[in-house]
């Protein structure tokens, strides 16, 4: 067998895994589109039963004015039936739906008018559950399908491009030994190849040779494919900046450097304040250019050794080699500084801020997860201390960090082990003393801690995002208490707190009204307390979810009122009932004339506009009467009573309690009386 002959056998033993690896993405491909098709045949028309729906509660809204639903809703329902129709075909899990429809359809069928849809609320809550579940549920997993399938075809096609193109180099380099009368072994090259993929060698060149040479050159091509291959894995894709896997091993190497000539070097943790909302009102198209140009702007005013990195989000993090605390504090200043001159996105100006946590390295073994971990907890205390600022790491922040993770520890298991409880505080008419209504305060009986108050664990939950289950089940327990005062022939409302997450929950109405169907509680029994803040945060979208809770009669009190950054021409708009004082400006109210003066405004402004007024934090007789004298409506506070439980708050109601302070001839004659009848008893004593 000759030489060349060998080598031809070799090249087509070469070209078998690139086949092979081509017929096992072709059978994969087929496998996916198959299980592609299978999902969607389940998830379209779970898709177009909600649609019709959708149409059907319009329906429901628009026979509130109208009086009665019309024809065409109850359509909408007939065509929701027949894709359930298919649904059922494809999976059994969902079967049991079309009899609810049918009987849904023959009943507001039979009456259309507005009585017959109140007849059918519970029926009507239920199903919209069920296919909002079922839809949900359908899209999930078909996105995952749909990702799964995305991410093996991604790497399928890269392990293929890189065995095709290493089959090419080492093809290429046969047909050149051919053509020189050289021959390098197959399973020899592809021995070199492979180490040089992994990494464990470098290739080098010996110009002594041309054959040698030549197979150098293929092999540092491969090197060069190689590196080119990682420098993409270490990139961030959007900003083209190093990412975290990058910038983990540039920490690395930086500690170890330091360590080895005793210089110092500083990393800055940058997250951008309230990006969220930029993201929610702009759009994530407008979120990744603002991004950009937040890189862009930082990448400007640093040295060339500077390394400015993206580790996901709106989080980016700066590498600053051979620096001390007084640099990495001017740098930091500059960010701030450079990103406080606004943005233009979509022709809307954008004003960015960022918070800053710096540490200095390295201390004691520190290590590349220690370091971040560190400017972290320093980011997360200038966030606290209200953003757009820079703070050094404290080892006092280090124990915030482990606090903090066991917080969150304890309270996933606290949602799941149903820990929480609701404790109320009455509401008092100050007039009469009268309780009238009762605020729902939620507690945390910690098995291990005791009771846990709000605010030790309502920051964390409103920043994780847990505040939106936590708050739907405060929701409906308290709709649920309330329902049961009711039933005992008690007269009273029941306010319910509203977090800034909660508030701008896209499903906030639906919650609510699930609630109170629930339930059976009317709407005008319930108050839902909003800050000034939150209210004020995005005015007009506030305004529009408020006229919606009111259109079905809930009541809106404002919390916190006089704390935030109120709008006068926002204010006489909003739709509330209730003005809530805050305890601030009640604290003080004898002996501060400031605070006296802010009141007097508050209770002027809320009768200027028709708004019943509510103080908040009495904990003393003088500042009910105070309170009372200068005429505001209603009042609660620890004088009158704390927040007790559901049992002990029963009691209340059943003995009729008042909390009206006699004045002080009443308490004259009270005692003039007492007097008189303990000498009657005297008398008759004596008599006897």
């Amino acid at each position: 067998m000759t030489l060349k002959f060998k080598l031809y056998i070799q090249f087509f033993l070469a070209l078998i895994p690139v086949f092979v690896l081509l017929a096992y993405q072709g059978f994969n491909e087929f496998k996916r589109t198959n299980e592609i098709s299978g999902e969607f045949g389940i998830y379209e028309p779970a898709s177009v039963a909600r649609s019709e729906y959708n149409v059907f509660l319009n329906g429901v809204e628009d026979a509130v004015d109208s009086g009665q639903i019309t024809k065409a809703a109850i359509g909408s329902l007939s065509r929701m039936q027949e894709s359930l129709k298919q649904l059922t075909v494809s999976s059994e899990k969902w079967q049991g739906m079309n009899a609810d429809v049918n009987d849904l359809i023959e009943s507001v069928s039979h009456d259309p008018s507005l009585r017959g849809l109140m007849d059918n609320r519970v029926s009507i809550v239920k199903i919209g559950k069920r296919i909002k579940e079922m839809v949900n549920t359908e899209h999930d997993h078909f996105e995952e399908v749909l990702n799964n399938a995305h991410d093996d075809a991604k790497n399928e096609t890269i392990l293929i491009a890189i065995v095709a193109f290493v089959t090419l180099l080492i093809i290429a380099g046969m047909i050149r030994s051919i053509v020189l009368g050289i021959t390098i072994p197959l399973h020899s090259a592809i021995e070199i190849a492979n180490q040089l993929a992994r990494g464990e060698v470098t290739p080098t060149l010996d110009n002594s040779r041309d054959d040698k040479n030549e197979f150098g050159q293929l092999l540092q091509a491969i090197s060069s494919t190689r590196k080119q291959l990682l420098g993409q894995s270490h990139k961030d894709p959007l900003t083209g900046l190093p990412n975290r896997i990058a910038i983990d091993e540039i920490l690395t190497e930086e500690i170890n450097r330091n360590r080895s000539k005793g210089e110092q070097s500083a990393i800055l943790y940058l997250d951008l304040d309230k990006f969220k909302d930029i993201n929610d009102k702009l759009g994530h198209s407008s979120g990744d250019r603002l991004l950009k140009l937040v890189a862009m702007q930082i990448s400007g005013i640093l040295r060339e050794e500077d390394v400015l990195a993206r580790l996901g989000g709106d989080e980016f993090l700066l590498l600053l080699p051979n620096s001390s605390a007084d640099k990495a504090s001017l740098v930091a200043k500059r960010i701030v500084d450079v990103l406080s001159t606004p943005f233009v996105l979509s022709g809307n100006e954008i004003i960015v801020s960022t918070s800053v946590g710096i540490y200095v390295f390295p201390e004691g073994n520190d290590d590349c997860i220690s370091l971040l971990q560190k400017a972290d907890a320093a980011m997360y205390e200038a966030k606290r201390q209200g953003g757009n600022r820079f703070v050094f790491y404290r080892k006092e922040l280090g124990e915030h960090i482990h606090l903090r993770l066991q917080l969150q520890k304890d309270f996933l298991r606290a949602l799941q082990k149903q820990e929480f409880v609701l404790h109320y505080q009455p509401l008092v008419d100050l007039s009469t003393g009268k309780i009238i209504g009762a605020e729902a305060l939620v507690r945390w009986m910690d098995p291990q801690k005791g009771l846990r108050f709000p605010d030790e664990f309502i920051p964390f939950a409103e920043e994780s995002g847990v505040i939106l289950p936590l708050g739907e089940w405060v929701l409906k327990t308290a709709c649920k208490q309330a329902q049961i005062w009711a039933s005992q022939g008690n007269n009273i409302y029941m306010a319910v707190n509203l977090s800034t997450r909660q508030f701008k929950d896209p499903e906030l109405f639906t919650k609510i009204s699930n609630a109170l169907a629930e339930t059976g509680l009317p709407p005008n029994k319930l108050e839902l307390e909003i800050t000034e803040s939150a209210s004020m945060h995005d005015p007009e979208g506030s305004i529009h979810v408020m006229d919606k809770l009111k259109s079905i009669g809930i009541r809106i009190a404002i919390d916190d009122f006089g704390t935030g950054y109120s709008s006068l021409t926002y204010l006489k708009r909003i739709p509330a009932d209730v003005i809530k004082i805050d305890r601030s400006f009640v604290k003080g109210l004898k002996n501060d004339p400031d605070d006296l003066a802010i009141v007097l405004a508050i209770l002027a402004l809320g009768n200027a506009l028709d708004k019943h007024c509510l103080a908040e934090g009495i904990e003393t007789i003088e500042h009910f009467e105070v309170l009372n004298k200068l005429g505001c409506h209603f009042g609660q506070g620890y004088w009158m009573s704390k927040p007790v439980t559901a049992s002990e708050f029963t009691t209340l109601l059943a003995t009729d309690t008042h909390y009206l302070h006699p004045s002080p001839s009443q308490v004259l004659a009270s005692k003039s009386l007492d007097c008189v009848s303990k000498i009657i008893q005297e008398v008759k004593s004596i008599e006897t």
